[in-house]
């Protein structure tokens, strides 16, 4: 899921958060009031490993007291077809509720942290659908045959 997420600044300090958040943990309810009332059917955690010498300084997303920023991120979550095959923490048809906790990816070593730094949002629970009949989405290529004895690049 492609999702749009606005963050306003109630407090009386301006606040940043990293611009590279990350799904951490996805939490998926039956109903909004199972998920406000902290009632899941299951719930992933996500994390992204990299080598901390591959990272670079991450950019800040600053809000102003008063002011909001919006912001992309997404997430996933495994639909079934046919709601007779179970597959752990998968849903089938239905409308659910989610609740989605995102965090930066791993940072720099060399990177300090500010006390004004968010470290983690959660987002209020939403709803989503999952559609009766869907469709089949290709998500392969295709790669071209190899000539006996071909050797990589």
């Amino acid at each position: 899921m492609d999702l749009n997420v606005t963050v306003i600044n109630v407090s009386k300090d301006a606040l940043f958060f990293k611009k590279s958040m990350i799904p951490w943990v996805t939490k998926v309810a039956r109903k909004i009031p199972d998920a406000q009332s902290g009632r899941f059917m299951f719930e992933m955690s996500g994390s992204h490993y990299s080598d901390p010498k591959h990272l670079l300084p991450s950019d800040a997303m600053w809000v102003d007291p008063g002011k909001s920023v919006t912001f992309q991120s997404g997430c996933s979550v495994v639909a079934r077809y046919d709601p007779t095959f179970y597959v752990p923490e998968s849903i089938s048809a239905g409308t659910y509720a989610l609740v989605l906790e995102l965090a930066p990816e791993i940072q720099p070593p060399n990177e300090s942290k500010s006390p004004l730094e968010i470290e983690r949002l959660t987002i209020e629970p939403f709803a989503f659908e999952v559609e009766k009949n869907p469709h089949l989405i290709t998500c392969s290529r295709e790669f071209p045959k190899r000539r006996a004895g071909a050797s990589e690049q």
